[in-house]
């Protein structure tokens, strides 16, 4: 599941039960921030130009370094900082937190992304704009997300909680402070599309079908200008009020606070471009989204 690979969250602009159509990225790009935001609450998705589903980097297991440690101490800004190590320290975090109340959680689905949400080869992890960890059940998916996104990071989110609600978009949004920081708790109603998710808005709560409904909870810390952490559980329910969460707010609180879980900003160019994996069998590193990208000659991955 990355927003990019197994899920996409796409506003529900659809006012009858007619079939749900797949917005394409000039259509989503305009749509605006705010509904950008909306659909990374849920899949953390990375760039609106990657609304199509994207084959996902499946990280394999690393070995520990046979000195007891996980490797744990290897965060953003350290001298021992190893990008390659980080999906795993991502996903051994998350899985202590989630597995204490889900009792058979599956292997994790770990992926590493550029700013287009391309799935990055491991030579390029230092440059990734998103790592995510999904854990998905019957009934029931787990997904912890580092992205950075500056669309993502800016705004007041007392502000933000308050037109989600106005929206008709959440059914509950609130703010906490947790170390001077506002933490964001959201949740949402939801529908499938394919591999991705609908928002389902409140008012049509009391006439949709309860057995195509999925109740998503999210906890969002903003870490910088750019970083943007969100743990979410998504579980499948008639009402809001049967959702049968398993991840209490304090767990996933404690998991997007954890300062362990940090990854670098990626570069940007002299024009203030994100830096995306270049086109293969370009010298000048052009992204997908037409900013110039750091000048790396790339090999096929």
């Amino acid at each position: 599941m990355t927003e990019h690979d197994l899920h996409t969250l796409v506003r529900d602009h659809v006012n009858s039960d007619e079939p749900p159509f797949q917005l394409t990225p000039d259509d989503t790009i305009t749509r605006g921030r705010r509904t950008l935001r909306r659909r990374r609450a849920i899949t953390g998705g990375v760039c609106a130009a990657a609304l199509a589903t994207i084959g996902a980097v499946t990280v394999p297991q690393l070995v520990d370094s046979g000195n007891g440690s996980s490797g744990n101490k290897v965060v953003a800004g350290s001298p021992d900082y190893d990008a390659s190590q980080m999906p795993r320290i991502i996903d051994e975090h998350a899985r202590v937190v989630f597995a204490k109340t889900t009792p058979g959680l599956p292997d994790g689905v770990r992926s590493v992304t550029d700013s287009q949400g391309t799935a990055l080869p491991e030579k390029f992890w230092d440059k990734a704009s998103q790592m995510t960890v999904d854990y998905t059940m019957a009934g029931r998916e787990f997904r912890i997300s580092l992205l950075h996104a500056r669309s993502e990071a800016e705004g007041d989110r007392d502000t933000y909680c308050q037109a989600e609600l106005a929206s008709d978009y959440s059914v509950a949004c609130e703010t906490f402070d947790v170390d001077g920081r506002t933490v964001i708790s959201q949740t949402m109603a939801l529908r499938r599309i394919g591999d991705g998710w609908a928002v389902v808005p409140n008012k049509k709560l009391a006439t949709f079908d309860p057995d195509k409904l999925w109740f998503s909870h999210m906890v969002e810390d903003v870490r910088s200008e750019t970083l943007v952490v969100t743990a979410t559980e998504v579980v499948k329910a008639s009402s809001v009020e049967a959702a049968d969460w398993n991840a209490p707010i304090d767990d996933l609180t404690s998991l997007v606070t954890d300062p362990e879980l940090d990854i670098p900003a990626p570069p940007t160019d002299k024009d203030g471009c994100v830096w995306s994996l270049p086109i293969t069998g370009t010298s000048n590193g052009v992204d997908q989204a037409g900013c110039m990208a750091q000048a790396d000659a790339v090999e096929g991955p």
